[in-house]
């Protein structure tokens, strides 16, 4: 579950393409149809990188299921949390 929370942190913890986006729009953003392209287009997710740790955690929160009941809500919220932030 540990996994699941740093690779949120670590994803809500890009700096560098936040300012870049911010300076794309500031800056190419001149004609509706950059400023289109630079705030509404998005980069493409690499599956490989982040569907493994979404697998895991749904299987170790699907394995422990009937042992124990709280591990359900931690990965529940783990994967919730890794949802919002590559949304």
């Amino acid at each position: 579950m540990a996994s699941g929370m740093t690779g949120a942190g670590s994803a809500f913890l890009q700096v560098v393409p936040l300012a870049m986006h911010y300076l794309k729009k500031k800056w190419f953003g001149r004609t509706p149809r950059e400023a289109y392209g630079v705030s509404l287009v998005m980069p493409s997710i690499d599956f490989g990188v982040v569907l493994p740790p979404i697998s895991l955690l749904a299987t170790i929160g699907l394995s422990y299921v009937v042992i124990n009941p709280l591990l359900n809500v931690v990965s529940t919220l783990a994967v919730a949390v890794l949802w919002f932030a590559y949304k």
